[in-house]
C-alpha cells in the first residue's frame, strides 16, 4: 500500500525531469559548497597555432618575396583522421625560398606530386607541394636560399587554374596554422576564390 500511495509522487517528478530536459534546461542542483582554497585561478592556455604569438626562434620568412594571396585558409580537423585542410594555399609561382635555415628531410614524388619538407629545429617542420626540389635530401640549406619551383597549373590541378603551392607546418608532430608564424603576416593577405577571381561586394 506504501508503494501504491508514493506512485504518482515519483511519476510526476520523472515528468518534471523530462520536460525539464526536452526544453533545453537542466534540473535544479544543490549548490556547491564553497572551496576554502584562496589563490589565483589558472584556465587552460590556448593551443599552440591559434592567439599565442610564436617565439623569435620560430618565427619564419615567407618562401615568397613577400605576402601572397592565399587560396585556401587552414581549417585542421577535430580529428587527424577527418578531413581538412593541414596548411594553406598560396597564390604563387616561380622559385621558393626555404623560410628558415635547416635540414632537407625530404624531397621528391610523394602521391604524384613533388613535396619538399625542411626541417628547422625548435619543433618546426615545413613542407611545400606541388614542387619541383632544387635540394636533395639530407642536405643543409641557409634561411632565403632556394630550395623549390612550383608547378605550373597544367601538371596538376591543386588550385585549378590558378598557380599556387601548400605550405604546410607542423609544431612538435601537430599541424599548425603557417599563417601565424610568418613574419609580417599582418600585411594584406587576401583570401581569393580558387579561379582566381574576387567576387562581388
Amino acid at each position: 500500500m506504501t508503494l501504491q500511495r508514493a506512485l504518482p509522487a515519483i511519476t510526476a517528478s520523472l515528468l518534471t525531469l523530462l520536460l525539464t530536459l526536452l526544453l533545453g534546461g537542466s534540473p535544479a542542483l544543490p549548490a556547491p559548497a564553497a572551496s576554502a582554497q584562496t589563490g589565483p585561478v589558472f584556465t587552460a592556455a590556448a593551443p599552440v597555432g591559434t592567439t599565442e604569438t610564436p617565439a623569435p626562434s620560430r618565427r619564419l620568412a615567407w618562401p615568397t618575396p613577400g605576402p601572397v594571396p592565399v587560396l585556401r585558409a587552414f581549417d585542421k580537423p577535430a580529428q587527424n583522421w577527418l578531413p581538412g585542410h593541414r596548411g594553406v594555399d598560396l597564390g604563387a609561382s616561380g622559385d621558393l625560398t626555404a623560410p628558415a635555415a635547416g635540414t632537407v628531410r625530404f624531397a621528391g614524388m610523394l602521391a604524384g606530386r613533388g613535396v619538399l619538407s625542411i626541417d628547422h629545429g625548435n619543433g618546426l617542420i615545413t613542407s611545400f607541394e606541388p614542387v619541383d626540389a632544387l635540394v636533395p635530401r639530407g642536405s643543409t640549406v641557409a634561411a632565403g636560399q632556394v630550395v623549390a619551383r612550383v608547378w605550373e597549373p597544367g601538371r596538376v590541378a591543386h588550385c585549378g587554374a590558378t598557380a599556387c603551392f601548400h605550405l604546410g607546418l607542423r609544431l612538435d608532430g601537430e599541424y599548425v596554422n603557417p599563417l601565424l608564424f610568418l613574419a609580417d603576416a599582418a600585411e594584406p593577405v587576401r583570401l581569393l576564390p580558387l579561379g582566381g577571381q574576387r567576387g562581388g561586394g
